[in-house]
């Protein structure tokens, strides 16, 4: 009778402190997940932030349907920061201090990405897939910040590579002057190096004044055969617009972070010919294992036009996810660290993914990065 009511007893103990494990651990319940995701949901950004948050949210409540994660079903709630640093300051910290979330996700573009890793940093609770390659998300090493994409270096460093295969001789570099810009020039210094490349100019442009007229005239005159362009949305739409109205007749080249539709439209039919680099395979390769489940899960979630903004999303998601299941039952934000740094290679599905115990932040790799270029409507040819 005795050890009946003494297994009991220790049964009960063992089940409260499950349950006070569970209260102190921000996020979690015994039923779900709460994730935080901060995207600019009103604002020049806002259809973009629309497509992020779907391409998310068809995997997230594929996983509820089927069960949830080690048996908890996933909440997701949203943060608007409008596309401003201040705001996403003002959201991470409502986010992590007031909701007490168990994870980020989101953050749209370089300052306000930034800005929410530092607040991450000092609550210690992982942040994944800011959507910006910028080198000050991972040097200095952030311990729990987990980018999903390859550096801006690395990004045209592979530009460089493939750029050599059709005819890409010379260049002239539009750099913002600054890490971001500085970053993304190195990487076409070392990858011209190794080409037998030349870079004939390096054009520095200041952030905060920045003097595009002058820089379009620079690029102009270097005749270079095409002109690389180190600029965030903002300035780069400019440039862009005007240095084709110069006459230029080289190629132009940029970043991923301004191949997006909002980008696109407001360089309006200038964008045609535009180099941009890819590193998600096509949505339409059948053979690729994660297209092929990207396109279904978006077909039973009922979208019917799936926009590259959602396969970006839909791979963070997926990462989120991975990470959530690694973590096991009893789940909490260092767990979730432990959890992303076991990806010592974790395969997407032809699409691998590297994080390392050594803070390595890697990501998807930059052997995978293709050139795409704007075509006739504003879409991409392959």
């Amino acid at each position: 009778m005795w050890s009946q009511f003494a297994r009991a007893v220790a049964c009960t103990m063992a089940t409260l402190s499950m349950v006070a494990a569970q209260a102190q651990t921000p996020g979690v319940t015994a039923n779900t997940l709460l994730l935080g995701r901060i995207l600019p949901r009103t604002g020049v950004l806002a259809n973009e932030a629309k497509q992020y948050a779907d391409g998310m949210d068809v995997l997230f409540d594929r996983i509820n349907k089927t069960g949830g994660i080690n048996g908890r079903k996933i909440v997701v709630k949203d943060y608007d920061d409008a596309y401003a640093a201040d705001k996403a300051a003002v959201a991470a910290k409502t986010a992590l201090e007031e909701d007490q979330v168990l994870l980020l996700l989101g953050g749209l573009g370089t300052a306000n990405g930034l800005t929410i890793a530092a607040i991450a940093e000092q609550n210690k609770t992982v942040g994944i897939g800011t959507t910006t390659g910028a080198v000050a998300f991972r040097d200095p090493t952030r311990r729990y910040i987990f980018p999903v994409w390859p550096g801006n270096g690395d990004e045209v460093n592979r530009m460089v590579a493939i750029g050599s295969r059709i005819g890409w001789e010379t260049y002239a570099a539009v750099f913002q002057d600054d890490a971001f810009g500085k970053d993304a020039l190195i990487g076409l210094q070392v990858g011209a190096a190794r080409e037998r490349a030349s870079v004939v100019i390096t054009v520095p442009v200041d952030r905060v004044a920045p003097d595009l007229k002058t820089a379009v005239a620079a690029a102009v005159k270097s005749k270079a055969s095409v002109a690389m362009v180190f600029l965030t949305p903002g300035p780069a739409m400019k440039f862009i617009k005007a240095l084709k109205e110069s006459g230029y007749t080289g190629a132009v080249a940029t970043l991923s972070i301004n191949g997006i539709p909002a980008v696109i439209k407001r360089i309006g039919e200038k964008s045609r010919g535009l180099a941009i680099p890819r590193v998600l395979p096509r949505p339409e390769d059948r053979t690729n294992p994660l297209a092929a489940e990207f396109k279904k899960v978006m077909k039973e979630g009922g979208k019917a036009d799936p926009q590259p903004g959602h396969f970006s999303a839909f791979v963070i998601a997926r990462v989120a996810v991975a990470a959530l299941k690694r973590a096991g039952r009893n789940v909490n934000r260092e767990r979730i660290v432990t959890a992303l740094e076991s990806f010592a290679e974790f395969d997407l599905g032809a699409f691998p993914i590297t994080y390392g115990p050594n803070k390595l932040r890697q990501g998807a790799s930059s052997s995978r990065i293709e050139l795409q270029v704007v075509g006739r409507d504003g879409g991409f040819v392959y």
